[in-house]
């Protein structure tokens, strides 16, 4: 059996974050949100296709509608977070170049 903390369906609360998620949130940030933003960007400027720089190369493909939706629903729950739940995932966006994509 699970401790409650951990329970399928529950969160585990903490002070911080970072630890395990680190390693997942720098490649977020590494490939993920930069591909998600310039997927974006071009939909807004009424692009077919987009250009991106993943890593040491580059990416591109045409501009995918629903990833448009899924970025602006993720910068949407990112700017309702109350003040103290952004103050403890902050600091490993800001670390892990996530940050810059989703404010």
């Amino acid at each position: 059996m699970l401790p409650a903390s951990t329970a399928p369906g529950r969160r585990r609360e903490t002070s911080s974050i970072g630890g395990r998620s680190k390693p997942r949130a720098d490649r977020v940030g590494d490939s993920y949100l930069p591909y998600l933003s310039a997927n974006s960007a071009a939909f807004e400027a009424g692009q077919p296709s987009f250009e991106v720089r993943l890593g040491a190369g580059g990416f591109a493909q045409p501009v995918f509608g629903y990833q448009v939706k899924r970025f602006r629903r993720l910068r949407d729950a990112f700017s309702a977070l109350q003040r103290d739940a952004r103050g403890r995932v902050e600091p490993l966006l800001r670390n892990t170049d996530c940050l810059q994509h989703i404010v």
